[in-house]
């Protein structure tokens, strides 16, 4: 409960601005974390991510957390 209270406080504090915000999300534990909280305080919040041809790419569990935040999401991708 503790964790919840510092993650919840430290990402309100960083989550102002006169424009729109967005987070980058890689798929992973920790970007997947800090979104669904920032998520939590502004529903309307856009998700990018980038998508690395291979093996390696995170771009499916990123494309779930959208899914699961009821988020747009925006893919970078490399030609």
């Amino acid at each position: 409960e503790v964790f919840n209270q510092l993650v919840q406080r430290s990402v309100l504090a960083m989550n102002m601005g006169d424009v729109p915000l967005g987070s980058f999300v890689s798929g992973g534990l920790d970007s997947s974390l800090i979104s669904s909280f920032a998520a939590g305080i502004n529903p309307n919040m856009a998700l990018f991510t980038a998508n690395v041809m291979g093996k390696h790419s995170e771009v499916e569990m990123a494309r779930q957390l959208a899914s699961s935040l009821l988020s747009r999401m925006y893919w970078i991708c490399s030609i």
